[in-house]
Parts: structure tokens; sequence; C-alpha cells
């Protein structure tokens, strides 16, 4: 499953970049199902690994079928240039082969005042019986949040005008 999205925002790049990071810190607290394992700052990019957790965005009779190693992913992240640009690798630890979800992010400026976010992501699972359902539930929730990600960070930059 591969799906590209484009979203606009009424504001230039460097303030949406600051809404989404307050954002983050907000939420920060929330997040149980992730493990920070590496997070290296160096110039002007930073590159974060973490441990995260299926077991809650797949139906449960999916993930019966699934080896119980793979139910934990690892996410390998790099962002560069101030995070303008995102890429990132989601893999099964030691099962690259049957589970990997890839992409990039870019944030442009789009006229005066505007910018917009643009994903490009690829998401393969190479499982038996179950891989394009896999696909398509990770892939689908993926796209879900950076929607509802989206509709965050253009509410929160509404209440800072």
């Amino acid at each position: 499953m591969k799906f590209r999205l484009e979203q606009d925002f009424e504001a230039p790049v460097e303030r949406v970049l600051q809404a989404k990071e307050a954002l983050a810190h907000e939420r920060h607290s929330e997040i149980e199902h992730e493990d920070v394992i590496e997070h290296v700052e160096e110039q002007d990019r930073e590159f974060k690994k973490k441990r995260l957790s299926l077991g809650d965005k797949l139906p449960e009779i999916v993930l019966k079928m699934m080896p119980r190693e793979m139910r934990y992913l690892l996410q390998e992240s790099s962002y560069e240039n101030g995070g303008r640009h995102h890429t990132f690798r989601v893999y099964a630890e030691n099962h690259e082969d049957k589970f990997i979800m890839s992409g990039e992010s870019r944030y442009e400026e789009n006229g005066e005042g505007r910018c917009k976010r643009i994903y490009e992501v690829s998401v393969k699972a190479n499982i038996p019986l179950v891989g394009g359902i896999i696909e398509n539930q990770v892939g689908g929730s993926y796209r879900k949040n950076l929607e509802n990600d989206h509709k965050l960070i253009k509410n929160y930059l509404e209440g800072q005008q």
C-alpha cells in the first residue's frame, strides 16, 4: 500500500513546526506505547529510534495470526533542515522482510504566509493470508493519525492568533 498526502496550512513553515513541537510536548505524557531507544542530535540533523507496539492498531483477529515478535516494531526517524524534512522506517525487528513501512514528509512554503506538508508513505507486509489486511490497517491508521495531526496543528495555530 502506498499513499501521498498533501496538507495546507494558513501559516509559514516555522510557525507550523513550532506548533507541531508544542503539541508533541503536550501529548508526550499520553504516549505509553513507545520507548525511545536512541536519540542523537547533530548540527542540522536529529535521529530517533523507538520501539512501538501494534497491539492497539490492529484487530484482535489479525494479531492472533501474526507471530508475537512482529507485534512490536522499531521506528527510525531522521529530521533534517530544522524539521522541514523527515524520513522514517518502521519495521519488525529481525523480520524486515515481513513488514516495513517507510516514507518521508516535507514542509514547503506555499505562497505568502502559507505552507504545505507532503507525506509519501509505503507499507509492505509479506505475511501469508493477512499481509494485505495488515498493510491496509497500518497504512489507514497512519493516514488517519496524519489527518488528525493536521487538524490539531491548524486548531493550535488558530488559537495562537
